[in-house]
């Protein structure tokens, strides 16, 4: 008897390890793939001499980054990877310039950065991003 209770408590213990084990939403890698995706609008402006100190032109893939993410110019340089949530074209752009009225998330692209995801004509896009 005393045997029986004791694999009877022990399987309770490996079933409810291994239920919460399986039912995890998420690995810890893909966890951290989600915290590196934003989301917002994206624009386009012409450019010039960025806040990263570079001349750019219209057709530079290059993007100006918002306010609350550039911090002091951090982001200098580095590769996004922009997708437009409507059409799924996806292109990748550097940041050169930031974008002081862009909100959290959002991203002012050169033309042709913006051409590659829709028509100029749009003006704004829904856009994801993560750094490449």
């Amino acid at each position: 008897m005393a045997h029986s209770l004791f694999l009877l408590a022990f399987l309770a213990f490996f079933m409810s390890h291994a239920l919460l084990t399986v039912s995890r939403p998420y690995s810890t890698k893909e966890a951290r793939a989600l915290e590196r995706r934003y989301s917002g609008k994206g624009t386009w402006f012409i450019p010039d001499t960025g806040a990263c100190g570079d001349v750019n032109s219209k057709s530079d893939y290059i993007v100006a980054m918002n306010y609350a993410q550039y911090q002091n110019g951090s982001p200098c340089h580095k590769m996004v990877v922009i997708k437009n949530k409507s059409n799924s074209k996806v292109v990748k752009a550097k940041v050169t310039d930031e974008c002081p009225s862009c909100a959290y998330g959002s991203l002012d692209l050169s033309p042709a950065a913006f051409q590659a995801l829709g028509d100029l004509d749009t003006g704004v896009l829904p856009i994801s991003w993560e750094w490449a």
